[in-house]
């Protein structure tokens, strides 16, 4: 081979090695991450698909940056479930704070009876305290992106109910501490049964009624043990969807902002809004039923039962630093979410 065709073919080869190594050389683009979140419910259950379409939506933003996948039941349950997303067990994740006594007390604010009857206003009302810190340092050690309230609860009865007497030496099922002084307010006996055993527990007549909201009854079937539903809300429960600390410090700046973008007040009121429509379609469904009774009270009785249960939350203002404030700043943003407006 003569020399100028040597060098040429050599000068080739290495323009080749050059490309490969080049090639070699150059990083992947780096996969979006797939977050994992943690849901307490089967999912068969309906805000179990809530939850699928909302997952379904971020990741469809830009799925170059963030997606998200749904664990249902899994990393999980609604006792452990704090800990799965404090643990990074899952990136972020759906919990109740009442299920954690002593850790949310200012939370609790939304409990207090006849302040928020439907979930939506309440999902805004208290998302807005937490953007204005209301809540102090109680979500310190995570980094919420969305809260929501349930519609408020009320009393269901398997007995005729007329008035504020008619709860009078009954025995009742409830879930938590608030609703076990109600009972007993009113002069009926607190049972502690869990949600689960609701529904046993009223058709072997161990209790005689429930404080439930109106979203419990198509999945756990209450209507068919229960034939009275008193038309009086009470307090509402409320719920949190939070980051691990890290899992959110970790993310890109844009996944943050699609993130939130989905969260705070979109996701806080879409949840609210979905509940309200669980709880109309399963109220207007039993009261159709044979045998169903909506019980509404007069407006004098309506005051007295009020009056009645007040006390009940005496413990709460006293030992909750604030009170007095959280309580009108709830009310005073529930009201003006139901005119639309923000505080």
């Amino acid at each position: 081979m003569h020399g100028k065709g040597f060098w040429a073919v050599a000068s080739l080869a290495l323009m080749g090695a050059a490309t490969v190594f080049t090639l070699a050389a150059s990083p992947a683009r780096a996969e979006a991450p797939t977050l994992k979140f943690g849901s307490t419910t089967a999912p068969s259950f309906h805000i179990a698909k809530w939850f699928d379409a909302w997952a379904e939506e971020v990741s469809k933003v830009n799925p170059d940056v963030v997606k998200v996948k749904v664990y249902h039941n899994t990393l999980g349950n609604t006792n452990t479930i704090l800990d799965s997303i404090r643990n990074r067990v899952a990136d972020f994740g759906w919990f109740n704070p009442g299920y954690f006594a002593g850790q949310f007390d200012k939370f609790y604010v939304t409990q207090l009876p006849g302040l928020s009857p439907k979930a939506e206003y309440g999902s805004l009302a208290v998302w807005r305290m937490y953007s204005k810190n209301m809540f102090g340092d109680e979500f310190k050690s995570v980094h919420p992106l969305a809260m929501h309230t349930y519609p408020a609860g009320s009393l269901h009865t398997n007995y005729a109910v007329t008035g504020v007497a008619s709860f009078k030496g009954h025995k009742f099922g409830m879930t938590n501490k608030v609703d076990g002084a109600t009972i007993s307010l009113l002069g009926a006996a607190p049972i502690s049964v869990g949600l689960y055993a609701f529904y046993e527990s009223l058709q072997n007549h161990v209790i005689d009624g429930i404080v439930s909201q109106w979203t419990a009854f198509a999945p756990f079937k209450l209507q068919e043990v229960t034939k009275y539903h008193v038309d009086v809300p009470l307090g509402s429960s409320a719920a949190v969807i939070a980051f691990n600390n890290d899992s959110w410090n970790a993310l890109s700046e844009d996944a943050k902002k699609i993130l939130t973008s989905k969260g705070g007040e979109y996701m806080s009121r879409g949840l609210g809004k979905f509940w309200d429509g669980v709880a109309n379609e399963a109220k207007e469904q039993a009261v159709k039923a044979p045998g169903h009774h909506l019980v509404a009270f007069s407006p004098a009785e309506t005051d007295k039962f009020y009056k009645t249960i007040e006390p009940a939350f005496d413990e709460w203002r006293k030992n909750t630093p604030g009170s007095d404030a959280l309580a009108k700043e709830y009310k005073a943003e529930y009201d003006a979410a139901a005119k639309g407006g923000t505080m």
